[in-house]
């Protein structure tokens, strides 16, 4: 059985009720681990990029941060388990770090019996507070009349 996998962003649409799962997931963010991606990019930073160079000691007080004040998301991945049954298997969130630049991180819950057993830090990056320019894909994202439609009959 496939799972039908949906993205969301705050600027289009975002379901009734999801950034508050989302708020409760970060409240619930015990303890994290970091995707193989993730881990090879701290671990080369040096090497890459200089504009993107960051510690994993920022992360981590970053996202520590998350317990204790929930952000806004921006953006949110949705898949559906069994008919019409919808969980949150990505987020990701804007975090302050100092006076010019936040901490933007995607999270992915991963479950076992509907309960989080663990959560990845899939990436994150530095950017500064003003960022905005950027141009929104609506064609990745999932519309109002689009989520009404596939949840028409539940």
């Amino acid at each position: 059985m496939s799972s039908t996998i949906l993205l969301f962003h705050k600027d289009i649409f975002i379901p009734e009720g999801i950034k508050e799962v989302c708020k409760q997931l970060q409240k619930d963010l015990t303890s994290y681990t970091y995707s193989k991606h993730f881990r090879e990019h701290l671990e080369n930073q040096k090497r890459e990029n200089r504009s993107h160079l960051y510690l994993e000691d920022v992360v981590r007080e970053c996202v520590n941060s998350l317990k204790e004040r929930p952000r806004q998301v921006f953006e949110v991945e949705l898949t559906e388990e069994k008919s019409y049954s919808w969980k949150v298997t990505k987020y990701c969130c804007r975090i302050p770090y100092d006076d010019k630049q936040d901490l933007v991180v995607a999270i992915r819950p991963v479950y076992f019996n509907d309960t989080v057993v663990e959560n990845k830090i899939v990436t994150a990056w530095m950017n500064q507070h003003d960022d905005s320019h950027y141009t929104l894909d609506e064609s990745k994202y999932c519309s109002r009349p689009h989520w009404d439609a596939i949840n028409k009959y539940s």
